[in-house]
C-alpha cells in the first residue's frame, strides 16, 4: 500500500507519528521513500529518527520512543505538574507512563507513576514516589532480551540509556509485547516447517519448498495412523 501512496498522503501521515513508529516504516521503505519521509520530518524529529537507524537492526534503540518526560530528583510534586501542563508537544510525549528521575548527570535513577503523582500533595519530594521495580535498558540490548525482561519484571515502561548511562528515552509495553508475539509467530512457523514467514512475492515453488518438510512427516504420521487403526479393528 505504501509503494502506491502519493508522496504528500505519506509525508501527511508520517508526520502524526510517534518517532518509534517513523523508525519501523522507515526500515521497510524503499531509498527514494525513505528521503521523501525523511524530508517531511521536521529537523529534530529527523535526527533523533536518523540516530535510530544508526543502530543495529535488532537493538533496542529501534523501539524506543524519543519523546520522554523527565525531572530532575530533587523536585516536588507541585513542580512536576506545573511543569508537565506548560509544556508543550514537542519537549514530551503526551502519553506516558512514568515521569523518569534524573541525577545531574542526566541518568535515569527511578521511575515515579503517574497516578501517584496525581494522588500526593504538592509539597510532597518525587522520590518518596519511586517504584520499588526500575530496569535500566541499554540502548544496544537486543529487543528479544528487553522483551523477556519486561514480561519477567512485569515492567510498564523502561529508560533507555546510552554506554554512558545518560537517558536518551524510554521504551513502553506495547512495543516489548509485539516484539514477543513476533518470536511466538516464528516458532509457530518452525513448528510447521516453515523458516521464516511467507511474503506475498512468494511463488508456487518457494511456497511448497518451504513446507514440503512438515507436509511430509504429515503424511507419513497420518498413514501410520491409518495402519495402526486398521490393525486394532483386525484384532
Amino acid at each position: 500500500m505504501i509503494a502506491v501512496l502519493c508522496p504528500s498522503v505519506l509525508v501527511e501521515a508520517v508526520r502524526d507519528l510517534d518517532s518509534d513508529d517513523v523508525v519501523d516504516l522507515i526500515e521497510d521503505l524503499g531509498g527514494s521513500q525513505q528521503d521523501v519521509t525523511l524530508d517531511a520530518l521536521k529537523d529534530k524529529d529527523r535526527t533523533l529518527v536518523e540516530q535510530a537507524l544508526s543502530f543495529p537492526e535488532y537493538s533496542e534503540v529501534r523501539l524506543m520512543q524519543r519523546e520522554v518526560v523527565m525531572a530532575p530528583e530533587h523536585w516536588i510534586v507541585g513542580k512536576a505538574i506545573d511543569r508537565l501542563r506548560t509544556a508543550n508537544d514537542y519537549e514530551m510525549h503526551t502519553q506516558f507512563y512514568h515521569i523518569v528521575l534524573l541525577d545531574p548527570r542526566l541518568r535515569p535513577v527511578w521511575n515515579v507513576n503517574l497516578g501517584e503523582l496525581m494522588r500526593l500533595c504538592r509539597e510532597v519530594m518525587l522520590t518518596e514516589l519511586v517504584e520499588e521495580t526500575f530496569e535500566v535498558i541499554l540502548a544496544t540490548q537486543d529487543e528479544s532480551d528487553v522483551a523477556h525482561a519486561f514480561n519477567q519484571y512485569h515492567l510498564i515502561s523502561a529508560p533507555v540509556v546510552d554506554e554512558e548511562g545518560r537517558l536518551i528515552g524510554p521504551i513502553t509495553i506495547d512495543d516489548a509485547m509485539l516484539v514477543l508475539e513476533k518470536e511466538h509467530e516464528q516458532d509457530i512457523l518452525r513448528l510447521v516447517g516453515v523458516g521464516r514467514e511467507p511474503a506475498l512475492s512468494d511463488n508456487v515453488l518457494e511456497t511448497t519448498c518451504q513446507q514440503l518438510p512438515w507436509l511430509a512427516v504429515n503424511l507419513c504420521i497420518a498413514i501410520w495412523l491409518l495402519w495402526l487403526l486398521h490393525s486394532l479393528k483386525l484384532s
